[in-house]
């Protein structure tokens, strides 16, 4: 059953594990890491009360990016102030746990507040890239830089942290926010729209009202009725069909270049001006095929048998 709750228990629910955190910081590494931390709180409030489902994926996708940078902007001001060589050396384990801890924490909101699914499916898809991105290598620079004097310890941290943003830039750049918004809220699309893919998760309304999650089996063409979906219970691995009406959000393991391509040869074959281009440039991608396949051929009698 999907949640509706008042502001007040969503901001609640959102700061819970922050405000714990707060309890086991003292004043100023306090004032140093929510220098990031207030501008995520900011941004959650902009997008609640500015944006939901409804609205351009491209703007609210353009609204985490500005707030993004103001967080690492606000965090490096901070970070010169620094007197205390252990603010710098606890600062970036306490980030890297933090930015796990936001993307669980975008995630229960994109479960559990209506007409924001999406919105916050897109915040969690971000912090994913953080959390990927943090690796045992990226840490080790980071603190290979607290070394010498305390000007220099600061110095560096600022280096390492306007590097870090600029190379998650370009990985926050790989989530594309149409998409995000395509695979949620599929209550409200039409199931002609749904591309389906064997072995992705999605959510669904059972009949009772409850939610849960389920698995896209491989078999969909061997359903009689059109509107519906084959599933794969997780818990016994039995199968059962629902009407594609009651999915709420379809969650995708890594796709493989196959299916990439099946999804967008799903929209091409509405529309017959582009299916005219995708011919010629099948035409011409066989014909370089066929070239290479000459050209080995052509090599390969060139060479000598190897004696045994």
């Amino acid at each position: 059953m999907k949640y509706i709750i008042n502001r007040e228990s969503y901001l609640v629910e959102r700061i819970v594990w922050l405000d714990n955190k707060k309890q086991t910081w003292d004043q100023n590494f306090t004032k140093l890491i929510m220098s990031f931390h207030d501008s995520i709180n900011e941004m959650i409030d902009d997008l609640k009360d500015s944006f939901n489902d409804k609205d351009d994926p491209d703007e609210i996708y353009k609204l985490y990016m500005e707030h993004f940078e103001k967080a690492f902007d606000n965090l490096i001001e901070e970070v010169r102030n620094v007197e205390d060589d252990d603010h710098l050396y606890k600062l970036w384990n306490e980030l890297v746990l933090n930015f796990s801890l936001w993307k669980d924490s975008f995630s229960k909101m994109s479960e559990k507040l209506d007409n924001y699914n999406s919105i916050f499916k897109l915040g969690h898809d971000l912090f994913a890239k953080f959390t990927l991105y943090t690796t045992k290598g990226v840490s080790k620079e980071y603190y290979d830089g607290m070394k010498g004097e305390m000007d220099d310890k600061r110095q560096n941290a600022i280096s390492f942290i306007e590097k870090f943003y600029e190379e998650i830039k370009l990985r926050l750049e790989e989530v594309n926010a149409e998409d995000v918004f395509s695979m949620s809220n599929m209550d409200e699309k039409d199931t002609e729209d749904i591309a389906l893919n064997a072995g992705d998760d999605v959510r669904y309304l059972q009949k009772d009202g409850e939610e849960n999650i389920a698995i896209i089996s491989h078999n969909q063409e061997e359903l009689q009725e059109i509107d519906n979906i084959r599933l794969v219970a997780k818990d016994d691995g039995s199968q059962f069909e629902i009407d594609k009406k009651e999915l709420i959000e379809i969650l995708p393991k890594h796709r493989t270049m196959n299916q990439e391509v099946s999804d967008k040869l799903k929209k091409i074959k509405a529309d017959p001006e582009s299916l005219d281009k995708l011919n010629d440039y099948l035409d011409e991608l066989t014909s370089d095929v066929n070239e290479n396949k000459d050209e080995s051929k052509g090599k390969n009698k060139g060479k000598k048998k190897r004696s045994h």
